[in-house]
């Protein structure tokens, strides 16, 4: 065989076979689109479910929120605090002599706080008189660390509890 008819034949080897190919991209085309076709569906259906759980954890989010804010508000009394102006404010602390009400130390002349003798949530625990716990008979100037520590008792429970725990210095706003 000459070189010539060598190199012809390796050429005509190295030639794809149409013929041969055809039906082979033919299955593949088919499985192909079958293929993509179920790769369709399935993103289709990723993407729905996907969309349907938003709009539910949406609708899920928006009643557990309404339910949460229905019951904050259950437990708010009717009556709103009402507002006590920074005159008033002052006025509170000089009838005071600028005295912790509890503690009798110094207070600072913007770091300080109104207390209720009686306190506020008599309203809704007790059905007390909210113009009667408003009323400014019933307000009081105190230390931050006095106003936290009675939180929820009467003037006369705070007393006891401070007497009990030794608890009468307004150390809080000196420096400790």
């Amino acid at each position: 065989m000459s070189e010539g008819k060598c190199v012809e034949k390796l050429r005509d080897l190295a030639k794809p076979k149409w013929d041969r190919v055809e039906p082979v991209l033919d299955f593949a085309g088919s499985a192909g689109s079958v293929v993509g076709r179920g790769i369709g569906y399935f993103i289709g259906l990723l993407i729905m479910i996907v969309f349907q759980l938003s709009v539910w954890t949406a609708l899920g989010l928006y009643v557990g929120w309404s339910a949460l804010l229905r019951w904050i508000r259950e437990q708010r009394t009717e009556y709103q605090r009402r507002y006590i102006s920074p005159e008033e404010r002052k006025l509170i602390a000089e009838s005071q002599n600028w005295k912790c009400y509890y503690g009798h130390m110094p207070l600072h002349p913007t770091g300080f706080d109104i207390d209720h003798k009686r306190p506020f949530s008599d309203i809704k625990n007790y059905g007390a008189d909210p113009n009667e716990i408003e009323a400014t008979s019933n307000l009081v100037a105190t230390c931050p660390k006095h106003n936290r520590q009675k939180g929820d008792m009467d003037e006369d429970e705070y007393w006891d509890w401070m007497e009990e725990n030794d608890q009468g210095s307004c150390y809080a706003l000196l420096g400790e």
